[in-house]
């Protein structure tokens, strides 16, 4: 009985999810909040701490200490980080530059304060950064091509000190 029991549990779990993803169209590997299958483009505004976004194995937040984290939905665990938070001067704004790369800025230094610069060697202008469904942040440039990246595919370890 306690076999049929789990596997009906099972099955309307699964519904319930099947349903869900129905419903809200989420199918693609990166969502924002505000609504499914969105891609951040390099040249979209900018957000300030708080900010979060959402894939299958993975989700980026902003924290309000200044650092930018993908953890693993699974456990919690941080998967990779900025490391940008802890002192006095945290970056509080998350570019999406035109340039083609993310900066994390501070306020007060509007024109100068860049604290973090990801992708700036190789920068995407026009390109997308994705979130993908196997747990890797990416910028891709307008030719599809990756051109930065958190090397956390396939729930391997990135980097927790990234711009320090």
């Amino acid at each position: 009985m306690k076999k049929i029991t789990k596997r009906v549990g099972t099955l309307a779990v699964a519904t319930g999810v099947a349903f869900a993803t129905l419903l809200t169209g989420a199918t693609s590997a990166f969502a924002l909040p505000g609504g499914p299958s969105e891609r951040l483009s390099t040249s979209t505004p900018n957000f300030g701490c708080g900010a979060a976004w959402y894939a299958a194995q993975t989700t980026l937040k902003f924290q309000c200490d200044g650092n930018l984290v993908l953890y693993r939905n699974s456990d919690g665990h941080a998967m990779w980080a900025t490391g940008t938070y802890g002192t006095t001067n945290n970056p509080t704004i998350l570019d999406f530059s035109h340039n083609g790369d993310i900066e994390m800025l501070r306020t007060e230094d509007w024109g100068t304060g860049v604290f973090c610069d990801l992708g700036s060697d190789n920068p995407a202008p026009g390109g997308t950064a994705v979130i993908q469904d196997d747990g890797n942040f990416v910028i891709y440039n307008t030719a599809g091509q990756a051109t930065w990246a958190t090397g956390t595919y396939n729930n391997q370890q990135g980097t927790v000190h990234a711009c320090q």
